[in-house]
């Protein structure tokens, strides 16, 4: 039965996120009426930019679009994340806000601003439970607001003092869990893959650089759009994985299933390469760089 329900789990996890958020980034990245401003900041700035500025760009845009995609199936109650607070109480995530985990994800007055110190874009700010279905949705109707990517030193001084609001969440242990998830994951995974970038890190570094002596911004763009996934999926089974999350799955017959304990919290190892849950039920193209991350992927990450 375990078993069962950790590859029920897996499928879940490949086609409804990994695969569905790779869908929607190469629509924006190459599709000239799709998905609306970030698909228009994209490939506004694919007239000029190399690839390295490109990847810079879509880095944080694919890992924010991942965990949107997660939080959307929290807000559904799809899924279920238990985060410990300090004080050592499990707070249920999307009982804490129901079905408003997204809105608050992203922007300058979200959780992107309030906590990360790396750079987002808030283009697609307070897109709300409509996140999810943001493929069919290409005249959305609300303001464009500011595309320029925002970092740690733009949005702290973006006012005087916190808002009432944001000090109130701080306080609260949904606000601890939105940290973790930002610093940790978030923040995490762009600072790595930045240094795959930059510094030719690992076995992406080397495939990356490979491909930067050749590859056009979009080509260099559409390998770079599921390594970030996979790297954020991967970091956030890490999570699980040390217990720092428990993440409960609603299988097909109704059970709730600790997805940690069914995969006897090996979810990482289990996760990548042909032989692996990407390998088993994804339908878009995964790279198989026999890196294959053991134990904590976060310890992956550079010092």
């Amino acid at each position: 039965m375990k078993k069962e329900a950790i590859d029920e789990f897996a499928e879940f996890l490949m086609k409804e996120i990994r695969d569905e958020v790779i869908r929607l980034c190469d629509k924006a990245l190459l599709d000239p009426k799709g998905l609306g401003f970030r698909g228009r900041r994209w490939r506004r700035t694919l007239e000029t930019a190399t690839p390295t500025e490109m990847a810079l760009m879509v880095i944080p845009d694919v890992v924010d679009s991942t965990l949107m995609r997660l939080l959307q199936f929290v807000d559904d109650d799809v899924l279920r994340v238990l985060f410990e607070s300090s004080d050592g109480s499990r707070v249920n995530v999307g009982e804490a806000r129901p079905f408003e985990l997204v809105g608050w994800y992203h922007g300058v007055n979200g959780w992107c601003g309030w906590y990360s110190k790396e750079r987002f874009s808030d283009d697609i700010s307070k897109l709300g439970s409509d996140a999810k279905h943001e493929s069919t949705d290409e005249g959305r109707s609300c303001a464009e607001s500011n595309s320029t990517p925002y970092t740690a030193e733009s949005t702290s001084s973006r006012g005087t003092g916190q808002s009432s609001v944001e000090s109130k969440m701080r306080n609260e242990p949904i606000g601890e869990f939105a940290e973790f998830l930002i610093k940790e994951v978030r923040d995490e995974v762009i600072r790595v893959c930045d240094k795959v970038l930059l510094e030719e890190f690992g076995f992406e570094g080397r495939r990356w650089h490979k491909a930067l002596k050749t590859a056009t911004p979009t080509e260099f763009a559409l390998i770079v759009i599921p390594d970030v996934v996979d790297r954020t999926l991967m970091t956030l089974m890490s999570c699980v994985d040390d217990v720092s999350l428990r993440l409960l799955f609603e299988s097909s017959n109704g059970s709730r299933v600790d997805v940690g304990e069914a995969g006897d919290y090996e979810l990482v190892g289990w996760y990548y390469g042909v032989n692996g849950w990407c390998g088993q039920y994804s339908k878009e193209r995964f790279s198989d760089d026999d890196s294959k991350p053991s134990g904590n992927a976060r310890q992956d990450s550079p010092e």
